[in-house]
């Protein structure tokens, strides 16, 4: 190992930095050895603690997290730190966390992972993009795993210095399924962790999202299918009727499904 040098970045948005339980859970668990960075989206600033023992960026245009992460790496890279750990504001993380992560930094490994789940206990993350998107599965095709982004650590010099490691082209949605599918086509290794963190989801459930948010999600959901997937659309526009039928039976939900008739017609671009 050349370098054990980490950061941990909490980005926040529209929340007290007090009232984060990702705050506040590291907070008490980092050492003196692990710096600590929080990026502020929001419109206002929402810093109501000290900031002596952590680097505080607030940033009101709120340009995506893809903007956050980047911000995050470029610290670690001018001040040669080699890991990064990445979590939204509302993720509850274990008491064993980061005792678990720092057996694990190893310069093989591109990424390193946690279980997620949500409230419910449904498991979240890893899993396998193709799985995700499609309907059907292709023993014979290579999978890609992915994890989101809340809870996974990154080998910062596993990627080349004069990159960017997250890309705008998805600012917020897909982002992480873009960065795992470029890590796959790197082959870079990713370990799972034995450890499982609780997320609190922002569009776990299609019903309790809002019409915007719910097209920005279609938007870039649709975008990395085209990116990615150009011979598999129609196995991806045969899932997109699958939820607009579900969202008709469950009733109020007759935006939503327009916005999903407009991926078809490719009004989402």
């Amino acid at each position: 190992m050349r370098n054990q040098k980490q950061a941990v970045l909490i980005v926040i948005y529209e929340m007290k930095l007090s009232n984060s339980p990702a705050f506040q859970s590291v907070i008490r668990q980092i050492s003196s050895g692990i710096h600590l960075i929080v990026y502020d989206n929001s419109s206002s600033v929402m810093c109501d603690v000290p900031t002596n023992d952590f680097l505080y960026f607030h940033d009101s245009e709120n340009k995506g997290l893809f903007a956050a992460y980047n911000y995050a790496v470029t610290f670690c890279r001018v001040n040669q730190i080699q890991w990064i750990t990445i979590f939204d504001q509302d993720t509850y993380i274990p008491s064993s966390f980061f005792e678990s992560l720092k057996l694990e930094l190893q310069d093989d490994q591109c990424c390193i992972v946690p279980r997620v789940k949500l409230d419910n206990q449904q498991l979240i993350s890893p899993f396998v993009v193709e799985n995700a998107l499609f309907l059907f599965k292709f023993r014979t095709k290579k999978e890609t795993v992915a994890a989101i982004n809340s809870g996974t650590t990154i080998n910062i010099s596993f990627f080349r210095k004069d990159q960017d490691i997250f890309h705008s082209g998805f600012p917020l949605d897909f982002l992480d399924y873009d960065f795992f599918a470029r890590v796959a086509k790197m082959n870079g290794q990713i370990k799972v962790l034995p450890v499982t963190l609780i997320q609190d989801l922002s569009v776990a459930d299609y019903r309790q999202v809002s019409n915007q948010r719910f097209a920005n999600f279609l938007h870039y959901e649709s975008k990395f299918i085209h990116a990615y997937y150009p011979s598999r659309i129609g196995e991806y526009h045969l899932k997109l009727a699958l939820r607009g039928i579900k969202l008709m039976l469950r009733g109020f939900q007759t935006r939503k499904v327009k916005l999903i008739l407009g991926v078809f017609k490719g009004r989402d671009k």
